[in-house]
């Protein structure tokens, strides 16, 4: 039997979860004639942003196979992608199944422990915090001082970014004792894991390179999404959007962060000094492209992982 504060924690979550899904659902009844727009954008636009969407999958992608190679995972490019874009898929199921099974395909097929992928996906976080940070404080004082509103609280928030996350890479674990147990020892595991990426700095140079190639292809996408719904947006102010969807995406509230990436999206264009509506139409209509491109790529990628770990489970039974 689950703890009680554990079982308490599970179901806020999910009650949290189910209310910015309804939340969301109800923001889009009540504006369905607003957003009917969005259904009436040209080919030429749909095309962009699927080809757009298409490069941040491959960057993100990129990022994961270098994390992966650098924590002793031998495997081929095209293989990494396919596991992303099962991923990028199993996120939309309930309990973030494509992260889970990302993880279980590792474990089988490559021998990765839980907890170094742990580590691996640590690491990943912090630096999509940091990013998310330097990129978020260039754009909130660029639209400062291009005239545009100073947003205190996105401001403090981006320099909290910036700064403290770096302190998990920077902090070192003492040497696991002897004598010690299985949650313990894979706490330490988890920490060497960061550690051995940490004494890669090259390493997190490259991943933040690529993180920040992606935010550029997510500004593009959010540009030609606004300019296909006619929105009258700054390039700095979609620029700041990218590195904040990017961020919402790790957050297991609800599948694949829908409902949430929106209302953040909406959040940040209001502080900006712009009306919340713009970042919620330019998000909800990146989603449908988004939804597409995964349906269609990530699908038949998460079939195939799903059967490659069946048959390995298989295998270490035999």
């Amino acid at each position: 039997m689950a703890p009680v504060s554990r079982s308490w924690a599970y179901w806020l979550q999910n009650l949290a979860g189910v209310g910015v899904l309804a939340g969301f659902a109800w923001y889009l009844f009540s504006r369905r004639e607003h957003f009917a727009g969005v259904l009436q954008i040209s080919r030429l636009d749909v095309a962009a942003l699927v080809a757009l969407t298409g490069v941040a999958f491959l960057v993100i992608s990129a990022q994961s196979y270098l994390l992966f190679r650098a924590a002793g995972v031998r495997f081929s490019f095209r293989e990494n992608l396919l596991l992303s874009l099962a991923t990028f898929f199993g996120n939309y199921l309930p309990m973030r199944a494509g992260t889970l099974t990302r993880a279980r395909y590792l474990k089988v097929v490559h021998g990765l422990g839980y907890a170094r992928f742990g580590s691996v996906f640590g690491v990943r976080v912090v630096l999509t915090v940091v990013a998310t940070g330097v990129v978020g404080l260039m754009g909130t004082l660029g639209l400062a001082l291009t005239g545009g509103h100073l947003s205190i609280p996105l401001l403090g928030l981006f320099l909290a970014f910036a700064v403290l996350p770096p302190s998990v890479l920077i902090w070192k674990a003492p040497s696991p004792p002897r004598q010690v147990g299985t949650a313990f020892r894979a706490l330490y595991d988890f920490a060497e894991g960061v550690a051995e990426l940490r004494r890669r700095p090259s390493l997190s140079l490259q991943v933040l390179g690529l993180l920040m190639v992606q935010y550029a292809a997510a500004g593009a996408r959010f540009y030609v999404a606004a300019r296909a719904i006619g929105e009258d947006v700054s390039p700095l102010l979609v620029g700041l959007l990218a590195p904040v969807a990017s961020l919402a995406n790790f957050t297991a509230l609800t599948p694949g962060a829908l409902g949430l990436r929106e209302a953040v999206m909406g959040y940040v264009t209001y502080a900006a000094g712009t009306s919340f509506s713009a970042g919620a139409y330019l998000g909800t209509l990146d989603r449908m492209v988004l939804l597409a491109v995964v349906a269609l790529t990530g699908g038949p990628a998460f079939l195939w992982v799903w059967m490659r770990v069946s048959h390995g489970t298989q295998g270490l039974e035999r």
